[in-house]
């Protein structure tokens, strides 16, 4: 990829080899597990046979994982995980059917306008544009629909004692707590929640706009998790 001087800004990126993620990729792997346990993303596991809500479902996760500056030194590269839900495969539990999915508010992003209004706000104003990047932002939604995943050995050896599947537990599957990346709805009920936080601290949506909000001199544009603000 680059983004400006190939001197400065080029690198390669390029897929985790299965024995990297055993060896120097493991920590990134350790890593993501861990930022998903720290939020809550897992309920405790049990057996699929055991649900017996017709409305459950369930898909798989898996632990992508690459590697960037692939073109430098081993040491100068850098391991990344990341887990992603596997929406295109949601089945329910009961059935084995394809899930549909839940009725849920379509979230509204800030449009290329909404986000130009910002630029020029700041330009009138001659003051700074202010961004930021919500972090982990999915993570920090509740899924209140009753999903489950099926985790892979390289999630699964990383978990803490207490998210373990017992000895002899067959087919282990884990309650989705938070809007995981990667479920067709998360996005959607991540941007509600993020909708709810900015009106209920005085922000108001403009009339006939998408995602700009006004407060006092103040205009903020939002494009899911990405902020910027004037």
């Amino acid at each position: 990829r680059d983004f400006g001087s190939a001197e400065q800004c080029a690198y390669v990126v390029r897929k985790m080899t299965a024995a990297e993620k055993d060896g120097p990729g493991r920590a990134a792997i350790q890593k993501e597990t861990l930022k998903l346990v720290e939020h809550c993303l897992f309920g405790v596991p049990c057996s699929a046979s055991s649900i017996t809500d017709s409305e459950a479902t369930v898909c798989g996760m898996a632990m992508l994982g690459h590697v960037k500056h692939a073109e430098r030194a081993l040491a100068e590269q850098v391991f990344k995980g990341r887990a992603v839900v596997l929406g295109d495969q949601i089945r329910y539990i009961l059935s084995g059917e394809k899930a549909r999915m839940p009725n849920v508010e379509v979230g509204e992003v800030s449009t290329l306008e909404e986000f130009r209004a910002v630029v020029a706000w700041a330009s009138l104003l001659g003051c700074d544009i202010e961004t930021v990047d919500l972090e982990n932002g999915y993570l920090n939604a509740e899924f209140e629909y009753p999903h489950y995943l099926r985790l892979p050995g390289a999630i699964i050896r990383e978990l803490p004692p207490h998210l373990r599947p017992p000895p002899g537990m067959r087919d282990p599957v884990w309650r989705m707590c938070k809007a995981g990346y990667g479920h067709p709805i998360s996005g959607h009920i991540f941007i509600a929640k993020l909708r709810r936080f900015l009106l209920d601290t005085g922000w108001t949506l403009l009339e006939g706009t998408s995602a700009l909000y006004q407060r006092g001199q103040c205009l903020l544009a939002a494009y899911v998790d990405d902020i910027a603000c004037a």
